[in-house]
């Protein structure tokens, strides 16, 4: 409270000037000299220039408030998620930029594009931007560099290792030599790999100081690069160093070079006029790395943009050249800006040489997982590599694995075999069609005609085309085209097949008899309205591609719909569907026992029947936790076969086996047992009740109209020539076959 109203005064106080930028800044004390010469810097140059900007300061610590103690980006974090605009400019660690992207100004807006050009060409292009959004400049950095201990270098005659295999030659030659002497305290190197956050640091320079050239890229975990600097970093600790000196510490790390038994060690920068300070070394010379760390100033997002242009004056001075080398002089805090190592004033006070040319490594700041989770997992698993026995394979594909999101490549195995699989099935769908022409053929599959049967089959076709959009890099457009290929699927499948049940409803009505002559309208109606709201799925749904996290897996993108209006098309497309699929199941039920379509309907039965099953396992397998990306994407495949091929089997082939055998067995009569008092006609149907009537419809064997599409050439296994005898004369066999 105190502070708050201590922060209230000297907005008022600063209102005399104009305009009052508030920095928020964190330190490990309650008072910190850095920030309070920002402060009073600023503030005499804001007067000089007529500025009429006040800067003020918050410097939250561990000693004054509770809320930082653990982390001061939550708490900031928390603010800015609020919207909170109490405070204009934040220092922030440099680890945290792709977390705070959302919540800061883009400061190319705010700041000269010269300040911008002199710290983008050092180390701001590693540090400070987030997907082309300057999200924050450095106010200082940390720079990982080698210590080389003058004394022991001096008297062995030795000089700084510019490569990993030059270290290990010096510090093994001065520790058999100090072995001699019986100094057998002596440590050939610091590699500050304990189970700390310098841990990822030295291990990324090791994996950066192994690429090719200075101009490469971070060599990915799974190379041959990465292999051979992991197994370096294992040399170098068996030859030269051991577990206990690997896990110095960072804070212990300074103190133990003191004892200057140290021949060699990593370190964030400071001055020690016992070592020389110099430039990490790498597998060849002239490669290098330095890890880098820090704070960025950032732009609160959610300020005016008053304060916003103010604020960028504020950072501007700051950054200055000048004001840079002041408090390198005086405070010791290292600049980002490079010009700084070659101004002659400075470098005539200061060695510049070894801040020359750096090749800053930055952490990797992953957007789909925080930092903080980031940093538990990778240490987790460098110290499993380091202390545990473990490969640098292994430790490596784990890295992978938590850095990476993989998908089905095109040109993968797996990817080939599926794209070629549905190729496959689909043409086998399209060539049926075209047998629906043929004379021979039709007679065992005469149900439909021609345009119902290009629906059915397309319907197949269009559902199975799915598994292309679910191979190869995941995209919004492809989980766009992946919803309508379901969707319109969908409908094409199974329209025709619900009007082919109104059609042939167990009573004669006029409602069947329309749509038995308006079919094909019907038809072409449901489709077009489908068709338009597919393309409005396309165009105005809006899809995020998620990552989804494995535990020691690889990761993997998923789709996800953002709930805005324009949900509402898949919702209304999706009621049309579970609409047009109930009425199919209740014809189903309904139709049982027609006569003239009865071994029709009992297929269609067969294929819901499988599609339950088929989509239950399908979720089953889709509730299932941290799943592996084939089973993922072997599920959605799995499924799509399944339901089409299943659907194609039973309504093509099993109705035309169906149909070959009652043709072959065609003049054979049959002796079928029935009881009279529950065979149903028009007239029983006239019980009240909507149950009641359902029951009946359920045990009708149909409509002495019979409307059934080309109804004259449809055979069912009912229009046998049957014998039908009354139970009471005839008590054995429900079925006998009678043969002239």
């Amino acid at each position: 409270m105190i502070f708050k109203n201590t922060l209230i005064f000297l907005i008022l106080l600063g209102t005399v000037y104009g305009v009052t930028i508030n920095l928020s800044a964190f330190s490990y004390g309650p008072e910190d000299p850095y920030y309070e010469a920002i402060t009073n810097d600023f503030n005499e140059y804001a007067k000089e220039k007529n500025l009429n900007i006040t800067l003020t300061r918050m410097v939250l610590s561990s000693q004054n408030t509770s809320v930082v103690t653990n982390n001061y980006a939550s708490t900031v974090e928390s603010w800015l998620k609020k919207r909170n605009t109490e405070y204009d400019i934040f220092t922030m660690n440099t680890i945290y930029t792709s977390r705070f992207a959302k919540h800061s100004a883009d400061l190319k807006k705010y700041i000269s594009k010269n300040v911008i050009d002199s710290y983008s060409k050092g180390v701001a292009s590693k540090i400070g931007y987030y997907n082309d959004k300057l999200v924050g400049l450095p106010l200082y950095i940390d720079i990982g560099m080698l210590y080389s201990n003058k004394r022991l270098l001096n008297k062995y005659n030795q000089t700084i290792p510019k490569t990993w295999d030059e270290l290990i030659s010096s510090a093994k030659y001065i520790m058999e030599k100090e072995y001699q002497n019986e100094n057998y305290d002596i440590i050939g190197y610091i590699a500050n790999m304990s189970d700390g956050e310098t841990s990822i640091c030295s291990s990324l320079e090791f994996i950066y100081s192994f690429r090719d050239s200075i101009e490469s890229e971070m060599p990915e975990y799974r190379s041959e690069e990465a292999l051979r600097a992991f197994k370096k970093i294992i040399e170098i600790k068996n030859k030269i160093s051991s577990d206990s000196s690997f896990l110095i510490s960072s804070s212990k790390v300074g103190s133990t070079c003191k004892s200057d038994n140290v021949i060699f060690a990593k370190v964030w920068y400071g001055n020690n006029t016992k070592y020389y300070s110099s430039q990490i070394p790498g597998e060849k010379e002239g490669i290098s790395a330095s890890c880098v760390g820090g704070r960025n100033l950032i732009i609160n997002n959610y300020i005016s943009e008053e304060k916003k242009i103010a604020s960028g004056k504020v950072i501007e001075y700051i950054l200055s050249k000048k004001i840079q080398i002041k408090y390198l002089l005086e405070h010791k805090m290292l600049s980002g800006l490079e010009d700084v190592y070659y101004d002659e004033e400075y470098c005539s006070l200061r060695d510049c040489e070894p801040f020359r040319n750096l090749q800053f490594i930055s952490r990797p700041s992953p957007y789909f997982i925080s930092y903080d989770e980031y940093s538990v997992k990778y240490r987790t698993i460098l110290k499993n590599f380091l202390y545990k026995n473990g490969t640098a394979e292994e430790a490596l594909k784990k890295l992978d694995y938590m850095f990476s999101i993989y998908d089905i490549e095109n040109n993968s195995t797996f990817g080939k075999v599926i794209v070629s699989m549905t190729s496959l099935v689909i043409f086998i769908f399209f060539s049926t069609y075209f047998l629906t022409f043929s004379k021979k053929f039709k007679n065992y599959i005469n149900k439909f005609d021609s345009i119902f049967w290009a629906s059915i089959l397309l319907g197949l076709c269009v559902y199975l085309s799915q598994n292309y959009f679910v191979i190869g890099e995941l995209t919004e457009y492809k989980c766009k085209a992946r919803i309508i290929s379901i969707l319109f699927g969908i409908t094409l499948f199974y329209t025709p097949i619900l009007i082919y049940e109104i059609i042939n409803f167990p009573e004669n009505n006029k409602y069947s008899e329309y749509v038995q002559k308006k079919k094909n309208l019907i038809l072409s109606s449901f489709i077009i309205v489908d068709l338009f709201l597919m393309l409005l799925i396309f165009l105005l749904s809006t899809y995020q591609i998620d990552t989804k996290v494995i535990e020691n897996g690889m990761n993997y993108k998923t789709c996800s719909l953002i709930k805005d209006i324009h949900i509402s098309y898949i919702i209304i497309s999706a009621l049309i569907k579970f609409i047009i699929i109930l009425a199919t199941i209740l014809l189903t039920f309904l139709e049982w026992n027609v006569n003239i379509v009865r071994m029709d309907i009992h297929n269609i039965s067969y294929v819901l029947y499988s599609n339950t099953i088929a989509l239950f396992i399908y979720i089953v397998l889709l509730l299932i936790k941290n799943k592996t990306i084939y089973l993922y994407y072997s599920n959605i495949i799995f499924y799509s076969f399944l339901s089409t091929l299943i659907s194609y089997l039973i309504i093509i082939w099993l109705r035309a086996y169906q149909e070959y055998q009652y043709i072959s067995n065609k003049d054979d009569i049959k002796i079928k047992k029935r009881n009279n008092s529950v065979q149903k006609t028009n007239n029983s149907l006239k019980k009240s009740g909507v149950l009641s009537k359902m029951i009946d419809y359920h045990y009708s064997q149909g409509s002495s109209s019979k409307l059934v599409i080309d109804n004259d050439k449809n055979s069912q296994f009912s229009t046998q020539p049957e014998i039908i005898l009354d139970t009471s004369l005839m008590k054995s066999g429900n079925l006998t076959d009678i043969y002239g």
